[in-house]
């Protein structure tokens, strides 16, 4: 059960880093990502530079991911923006040097992947982990039950037949402690066949 829970805990976490990493997250969150720094400034006269904007929706984990292309991002402003120049604009950019001939190339990574769509890599691992819990899971409760049910039909089994308690009777699924303590609750006048048994059994456990 340690192998699997360790597994299961790794898996877990890393699907869910983001929710680990600060908090629930629910709604959308934009992530705007620096590329490469440029000459042309913004309406306030703001350094800018060009970024990719990558828009994630999370119900406590990450629902999906987009990646919703290039923008224009505010040094000073991280989480602020302007669409990027299209047509006209951008030739003209461009052609004043205020703007790259090339962009530059990115790509959404195996992570953005993993942590935009981790609520469904959450359910199967939380379905998969309930049912190995409950697979492997002791029954302390039940365990005692049936020792005491034992030990109840050894101690107080009230029957004059000693014969037929003692042959219905386990020994080898007693303790030498437990055959003990039941030595000391029977009544031995009343069971004497049944002391000399126990006593019998507890002698094994010297040999």
């Amino acid at each position: 059960m340690k192998k699997y829970s360790f597994i299961f805990i790794a898996l877990f976490s890393l699907a869910s880093f983001n929710v680990f990493a600060g908090k629930m997250m629910f709604g959308l969150d934009e992530d705007i990502r620096m590329l490469q720094e440029v000459k042309l400034k913004g309406a306030d006269n703001e350094d800018l530079f060009i970024g990719h904007k990558v828009t994630t929706r999370f119900f406590v984990a990450g629902v999906y991911t987009l990646d919703e292309g290039y923008v224009l991002g505010i040094v000073s402003e991280p989480t602020r923006y302007y669409q990027f120049p299209e047509g006209e604009a951008l030739v003209e950019f461009r052609k004043d040097g205020l703007l790259p001939q090339e962009l530059p190339i990115y790509n959404l990574s195996t992570w953005d992947y993993i942590f935009g769509y981790s609520l469904w890599l959450l359910i199967p691992f939380v379905y998969v982990w309930t049912v190995l819990e409950k697979k492997f899971k002791t029954k302390p409760d039940e365990t005692l039950e049936e020792t005491e049910n034992s030990e109840t039909d050894l101690v107080r089994n009230e029957s004059n037949d000693e014969k037929l308690v003692i042959d219905n009777i386990d020994f080898s699924k007693y303790s030498r402690s437990e055959l003990h303590d039941c030595l000391e609750q029977i009544d031995k006048d009343k069971y004497p066949e049944r002391v000399k048994v126990i006593n019998l059994a507890i002698q094994q456990f010297s040999y």
